[in-house]
């Protein structure tokens, strides 16, 4: 099954193409939000360049957020219409599970697997994050990730009391943050924790963004209408918050709000 991965959720354009489940090419374009613009020119070279046609994809893998509300939509809606429209397979990942993939390669060590938790993480301003948590492990398929605390967005000092939880399990010992500029959500995880002996690690730059190419590695899930496939905002959109007020009732994610609202705005 030839495949197209892609993910619009921060500022990179990440693209991935694999046959039977080999990567056979991948681009990663930090230009800046600018999605829009650039993302149809670099699927069509990306496809080019291995010699396939549009018409050869036969899955669409799209990484629906949490991150930016502009990429996210770019991203969402390329992939739905795509796949609503040519029929075809189409499954989504978690953008920060993308970003967490990041601290699995090179990785071979059981034990590390074990010691380590790994925490991606997108500054949403005001000291506040979207983030979530993940278990490393190995199976036939090799490296791959479990998540044990569901992507959301909150307060960053909320998040460290949710995380005391996890640190229940003796075993875990060591701490991977994966992110861009994130140094001080590290900072405060370290004065949060003291009593505990962690040993704490940052993948910053090109290694704290998300990649198409790892979402073999990364928990998926089939879309099965794509048409109604909406992006995972994990935070209440400007509509969502207007819907909501005129309804007298607060807005929670884990809910079928959106999907509410989307099919008030159409009636």
């Amino acid at each position: 099954m030839k495949t197209l991965a892609l993910d619009t959720a921060t500022s990179a354009l990440t693209l991935a193409l694999f046959d039977d489940q080999q990567m056979v090419a991948q681009t990663c374009l930090t230009s800046g939000y600018q999605h829009g613009q650039i993302m149809v020119p670099a699927i069509k070279q990306l496809i080019e360049l291995v010699g396939w046609d549009r018409q050869d994809v036969q899955e669409l893998i799209v990484g629906i957020g949490p991150g930016s509300y502009t990429g996210l939509r770019i991203g969402t809606s390329l992939a739905k219409t795509w796949a609503a429209t040519r029929k075809i397979r189409l499954v989504s990942v978690s953008s920060l599970a993308l970003m967490a993939a990041q601290a699995l390669q090179g990785v071979i060590d059981e034990s590390w697997c074990r010691e380590t938790l790994i925490i991606p993480v997108i500054d949403a301003r005001r000291h506040t994050a979207y983030t979530a948590a993940y278990l490393p492990y190995i199976d036939e398929d090799g490296l791959q990730l479990r998540q044990i605390k569901p992507d959301q967005h909150l307060a960053w000092s909320d998040w460290l009391s949710q995380l005391e939880s996890a640190f229940q399990d003796d075993s875990l010992n060591r701490v991977v943050f994966v992110g861009q500029e994130i140094q001080e959500f590290v900072d405060d995880f370290e004065d949060h924790f003291t009593d505990l002996d962690l040993t704490l690690s940052c993948l910053d730059g090109e290694r704290g963004l998300p990649q198409a190419a790892y979402v073999n590695q990364v928990p998926q899930t089939l879309v099965e209408q794509a048409d109604l496939l909406v992006p995972n905002y994990c935070h209440a959109t400007l509509a969502e918050q207007e819907w909501a007020a005129k309804e007298g009732r607060s807005i929670n994610h884990e809910s079928s709000d959106m999907e509410g609202y989307i099919e008030r705005t159409i009636q």
